[in-house]
């Protein structure tokens, strides 16, 4: 999902020339204009994003219901446990350009032409 850009202008003022010609109500409709393309983008675009991340949200919730905390807990050491597993893993892939001087067990040493 993608969040919405706000395309509102918001350099109506700003684009006024030093000594404006419109008149006081053009200016205010000018400040008002700005405000009222922001309510828009608000009450729109960026409405219907937040009410696709709450639907995800209650999918989300949904398939997690019936969980218990013990099966939440689980699978997060689960996880974990696999995470530091390969993290030890991957800590013996080395590599270089020369020949190593030396190897563990099950280390794998990658050497590459620079």
């Amino acid at each position: 999902m993608v969040f919405p850009q706000c395309t509102a202008k918001t350099t109506y003022i700003h684009d006024l020339l030093d000594e404006p010609v419109q008149t006081s109500q053009e200016i205010r409709d000018l400040l008002d204009q700005s405000s009222e393309e922001i309510v828009g983008y608000l009450n729109g675009s960026f409405k219907t994003y937040i009410e696709g991340i709450e639907t995800q949200a209650d999918n989300i919730k949904t398939k997690t219901d019936g969980a218990t905390t013990e099966e939440i807990t689980r699978l997060h050491g689960l996880t974990s446990s696999a995470q530091e597993q390969l993290n030890a893993k991957q800590s013996l892939i080395t590599y270089g350009t020369t020949a190593p001087t030396s190897l563990a067990t099950g280390q794998i040493y990658i050497r590459y032409k620079a």
